[in-house]
């Protein structure tokens, strides 16, 4: 996707009746201050050789895309919307004819978008979404209010009605993540970024900026389960500081979770950590292991062996194949790394600069007698610490290549 002109991907889909038939959905649905719009979806029809444009380019964020699993054609996308402004571009989308038109089939207001998207693998008919308020002013993160939840369809998106038995206050929760279990679809789970108000913070806590928590803490990350296709809910997951922490003060930016299509007592919660449940969400315990990164937006569980995992975070992909308990990065075969900015100086040979997420700056050389790549000269491929935090600016005397000026958190 060279010549596509969007560099951030929200979601990605292969059609099970033709695997050659691809629906990729350009921008970033998790919120942060770093998320990149798209220009709407595109289509392959031979395995990602070539692209169409599809369309939905004033959404500009894609969340989800769910593909019928017997109609190609059938296509339904949800879109979180705009997060800056309000915009009428946003909630679920659908296809019948593989993309040459769209209709929108639910949608609550100019505020509200849709995240998770997930259907019934034996009523296709059925299909439940979550919704939530994508707003964020400049001066604030995104905060809950009226019309978030979890809605459910069973005519294919002609009507829809909000579920809610036994599910917290929605007027005070942020993003939720939904998925269904694939071996029986009486069971779902929603994965709450609860922000109703908990306990009295312990003297001298602090938050996950490092900042004295002042007030009450939210409740945090919650699991909830029904058996009965969303018409009763109740929480599973425990109480305790590990759910309390998972997701920080920014939940929102994560919102994913994963049930084992083999076993629906088994599930996948992503966050900070990653943490997986083997008892239906009763208890869960994190995965740690040497080159496993944090910050968790994404899981895929093969479905022929449970045990084949493949994560993705800000540290790049991780495959297990034993369920979680040991995990192989990525490295090696594809560097992946996020520059946030990139600067150099004067120096001969000159150094170049930047700040990578969650590793701080990093310094690197261009020295002499590299091989240059289409005319431009390779860099050192050894980098060190500069000076500077994630996500931070670095700037370089002009005359004196000693001097240098970053940023990092709070200064």
């Amino acid at each position: 996707m060279d010549d596509v002109p969007s560099i951030s991907i929200g979601d990605i889909a292969i059609a099970q009746s033709d695997p050659d038939i691809i629906w990729v959905g350009t921008g970033e649905a998790n919120i942060f201050r770093a998320s990149v719009a798209g220009t709407g979806m595109y289509k392959s029809m031979d395995a990602g050789k070539t692209w169409q444009h599809m369309g939905l380019a004033a959404t500009l964020t894609i969340g989800r895309i769910i593909i019928h699993p017997k109609n190609p054609d059938i296509v339904y996308v949800a879109s979180p919307g705009h997060e800056w402004t309000d915009n009428e571009e946003r909630g679920v989308f659908k296809t019948t004819d593989g993309g040459e038109t769209w209709d929108k089939v639910f949608y609550i207001s100019e505020r509200i978008g849709a995240y998770d998207l997930v259907m019934d693998p034996q009523e296709h008919e059925t299909l439940y979404v979550s919704m939530w308020n994508r707003i964020r002013e400049r001066w604030s993160d995104p905060q809950p209010g009226p019309g978030d939840g979890i809605f459910k369809t069973t005519d294919g998106g002609k009507k829809w009605k909000q579920i809610t038995n036994g599910l917290p206050n929605l007027e005070k929760t942020g993003r939720i993540g939904i998925d269904i279990a694939r071996n029986n679809p009486k069971v779902l789970y929603a994965f709450v970024d609860n922000h109703n108000l908990g306990r009295m913070p312990k003297e001298g806590e602090r938050d996950a900026y490092g900042r004295l928590k002042k007030g009450r803490k939210i409740v945090g990350a919650e699991v909830y389960r029904t058996d009965d296709k969303g018409e009763t809910w109740r929480k599973v997951s425990p109480s305790n500081e590990m759910m309390e922490g998972f997701g920080g003060t920014y939940g929102w930016v994560f919102g994913q979770m994963r049930v084992d299509p083999n076993d629906e007592d088994i599930l996948y919660i992503m966050g900070l950590a990653l943490a997986k449940s083997t008892d239906g969400g009763k208890t869960f315990n994190r995965l740690y292991y040497d080159g496993l990164h944090g910050d968790h937006h994404g899981l895929w569980i093969c479905p022929e062996d449970s045990d084949y995992v493949i994560n993705v975070n800000d540290g790049g992909i991780n495959t297990s194949y034993d369920g979680g308990k040991t995990w192989r990065d990525f490295h090696r075969i594809m560097n992946l790394v996020q520059f946030y900015n990139v600067e150099y100086d004067m120096e001969k040979p000159f150094n170049v600069y930047g700040s990578v997420q969650d590793h701080g700056t990093y310094r690197g050389n261009v020295a002499h007698g590299l091989p240059y790549r289409r005319g431009v000269p390779r860099v050192n491929t050894r980098w060190e610490a500069a000076p500077g935090g994630e996500g931070t600016h670095v700037a370089v005397d002009p005359t004196n290549p000693h001097i240098t000026y970053s940023s990092s958190f709070y200064g």
